[in-house]
C-alpha cells in the first residue's frame, strides 16, 4: 500500500523514506497513515491543492477497498487524527470525495464517549456469554458423564422388567443402545439420547464462540 501511495503522491516519498529510517526498513501502516495525516493537513494549510487533492483521491481508493482492513485504516488512522469533530476542520472535510467524506461525518455523529460505551457494552455481553457457556458446557459434560455410567437411562429389558441392561454408545450412526449380555439381546438405538448430548456440547461451544467474537471486537474498539 505504501507503494500506491509514493505513486499516487510523489510528494510523500520523503516522508515515506524517513519512516523507514525510523521503523528500521519496516512499514507500520498505522503510523505511516499518521504521518499522512500530518502529511495532508500540513499541505492544506500551505495551500497546495494539487497535493491535497491527490492525497485525498488515493484515499478515497483505499476508503473503497474489499479489504475491509484497509477501509478500518483510513478510518482509524487518518479520519479519526484530522479530528472531524473540530469545528475548525469542518469546511475543509466538505471539500473530501464522498466516502471518506462519510467516514468523518459517522465518526462525527459517534463520539468517543459513544463509542467506548458501545465497546464496553459489547465486552459486558460477550463475558455473560462466556460464563453463560461455560456453565452450560459443564453441566453438559456432567449429563454425559451421569448417562453414560447408568445414572440417568436405565435399560428395562423388553420382557422382565426387573432385568437392567447396559447402556452403550455407537459413534455411527451416533445413538445410544441397551445390550443384556445374558440373553444376547441388543435394543434399538435411541437417537433421543443424540440431540441431547448435541445441546449439551455443541451449542454452549457456539456461545463461547460467540462471547469471545465479541470482546475480540470491544477491544479492536477501544
Amino acid at each position: 500500500m505504501h507503494l500506491a501511495l509514493v505513486a499516487a503522491v510523489p510528494e510523500f516519498r520523503p516522508v515515506l523514506d524517513k519512516h523507514l529510517i525510523d521503523q528500521n526498513g519496516k512499514v507500520l501502516h498505522e503510523v505511516l497513515f499518521g504521518d499522512l495525516t500530518r502529511f495532508v493537513l500540513w499541505a492544506h494549510s500551505d495551500g497546495n491543492s494539487g497535493t491535497v487533492a491527490r492525497s485525498l483521491e488515493f484515499l478515497e481508493r483505499a476508503a473503497q477497498s474489499d479489504d475491509p482492513r484497509v477501509e478500518d485504516l483510513v478510518a482509524a488512522s487518518f479520519v479519526a487524527n484530522v479530528e472531524p469533530s473540530d469545528p475548525a476542520v469542518a469546511a475543509f472535510i466538505e471539500g473530501w470525495p464522498p466516502h471518506v467524506q462519510r467516514i468523518a461525518h459517522e465518526q462525527v455523529r459517534t463520539t468517543p464517549q459513544d463509542r467506548e460505551s458501545m465497546a464496553r457494552s459489547a465486552r459486558q455481553r460477550g463475558s455473560g456469554y462466556l460464563q453463560f457457556g461455560g456453565l452450560w458446557l459443564a453441566a453438559g459434560i456432567l449429563f454425559i458423564i451421569l448417562d453414560q455410567a447408568d445414572f440417568l437411562f436405565r435399560c428395562l429389558h423388553p420382557e422382565q422388567s426387573s432385568y437392567y441392561g447396559n447402556v452403550n454408545w455407537s459413534w455411527w450412526p451416533p445413538a445410544t443402545y441397551c445390550t443384556w449380555h445374558n440373553d444376547e439381546l441388543v435394543g434399538d438405538p435411541e437417537y433421543f439420547f443424540t440431540i441431547a448430548y448435541s445441546l449439551a456440547v455443541l451449542l454452549p461451544v457456539a456461545v463461547i464462540a460467540a462471547g469471545y467474537r465479541l470482546r475480540r471486537s470491544s477491544d479492536r474498539a477501544r
